[in-house]
């Protein structure tokens, strides 16, 4: 049973307690269970196509090959690029020559930043925070497994740490790591459990931008947005589209669906990960641009 993953809340000021800062990487989250025969199962935050898995059989093949047995191992697939690491992931392995298999082997990579599980049996643990479930052993603790575990191989590697002791330490090491083409940083409290939820052990600081788009097409949601606005496709200055599904309230999307007929050439504006590797990505609405806002009948 696969209980989900850790995910980080959003960084607003110094927290109390004693923390480490590891780099942010940019690609596709992804957690391997490992049974104690070595079997492997994977999931991925990413909405991926039928079969997606055998894509990446050669990472768990590759922990086991390394020892683990009995926990999750948690982490990101990285490629050049994410752009890259996507075009590779999301093909269907039926549609692939030889060349592009092999491709995958080569360029495709695992960066690991947590295990849970190991020795002490995986999911045997005590509720914590209302319904979420949380392994009882520190960071620190996960951090020296995976460092005596992870050996320095061509599809393995460990996300380094460091210790940090203030603010001014940590975004000296932050901007550190952007000018390294990492995609941010995460603060992580040495002392805090594994949670299976959003918690605020995690603390993610990323560089956003703000930009205005023009809105092409409206696209209908899924699941509980079914009859309304799921996502606005919107060209960038350059000509580059995106989709900004996030930001939007429910009122929002009920009023955007609408009037969708009338959206095409609606300006908007938009925060979006500030990042050289990869256009479009995390988009948030922000608010209809003023002066179109009355002029299309939004007042």
């Amino acid at each position: 049973m696969f209980e989900g993953c850790g995910l980080c809340d959003g960084y607003t000021s110094w927290p109390a307690g004693e923390w480490a800062i590891e780099p942010k990487v940019d690609g596709y989250r992804l957690s391997i269970v490992i049974d104690s025969e070595g079997n492997c199962e994977y999931y991925c935050r990413k909405p991926t196509q039928v079969g997606w898995a055998e894509n990446v059989r050669h990472v768990g093949e590759e922990l086991v090959r390394l020892g683990f047995r009995g926990c999750m191992v948690d982490g990101e697939l990285m490629a050049e690029s994410w752009n890259v690491l996507s075009s590779l992931i999301r093909r269907k392995r039926s549609d692939m020559d030889e060349e592009t298999k092999q491709r995958i082997v080569d360029e495709v990579k695992f960066w690991v930043f947590d295990v849970v599980g190991g020795e002490r049996g995986f999911y045997r643990f005590p509720r914590a925070r209302k319904e979420t479930r949380a392994y009882p052993v520190e960071y620190h603790v996960r951090r020296d497994l995976l460092a005596m575990w992870i050996k320095s191989t061509t599809i393995v590697r460990m996300v380094p740490s460091w210790r940090v002791y203030s603010e001014a330490e940590a975004m000296e090491r932050y901007r550190e790591l952007i000018d390294l083409g990492f995609e941010g940083a995460v603060l992580k409290d040495i002392n805090a459990w594994y949670f299976f939820d959003r918690t605020n052990v995690w603390l993610k600081l990323k560089p956003f931008k703000t930009v205005e788009v023009t809105v092409v097409e409206a696209v209908e949601g899924g699941g509980r947005h079914v009859g309304r606005l799921g996502a606005l496709t919107c060209m960038m200055a350059g000509g580059h589209l995106i989709s900004v599904g996030g930001g939007f309230s429910d009122a929002e999307r009920e009023k955007f669906w609408a009037h969708r007929s009338a959206l095409a050439g609606l300006v908007i504006e938009v925060t979006m990960q500030d990042c050289e590797t990869a256009v479009g990505r995390h988009c948030n609405f922000v608010r209809v641009r003023t002066e179109l806002d009355c002029n299309q009948g939004w007042c």
